[in-house]
């Protein structure tokens, strides 16, 4: 599969509303290898995962309470593009 994955300077250029469409194509294709896109909540910038993204698998028991929830970490701390090419690879392993 040849995808153009944008680089950390072209995400920059982007407007706001072109990184929101980029990040939602994302969390879809996240989805699809049944995972979920999780921004870190870090509000402080000089936090090492300040602005970074995890990708997470959750679980959840047959009562489906929102405590029940069990998330499993596949990836944490990457930017963007990073979690695209990671995703991006396991589209050609398959």
């Amino acid at each position: 599969m040849d995808v153009d994955i944008p680089s950390a300077e072209q995400i920059n250029a982007m407007s706001t509303a072109e990184y929101r469409v980029y990040e939602n194509d994302i969390r879809r294709m996240a989805r699809r290898h049944g995972l979920e896109l999780q921004k870190s909540r870090r509000r402080d910038p000089r936090a090492m995962d300040y602005g970074k993204y995890m990708l997470v698998r959750v679980e959840e028991s047959p009562g489906g309470d929102w405590r029940s929830r069990r998330l499993f970490t596949y990836a944490r701390g990457l930017a963007l593009h990073e979690i695209h090419r990671l995703l991006t690879e396991q589209d050609d392993e398959t």
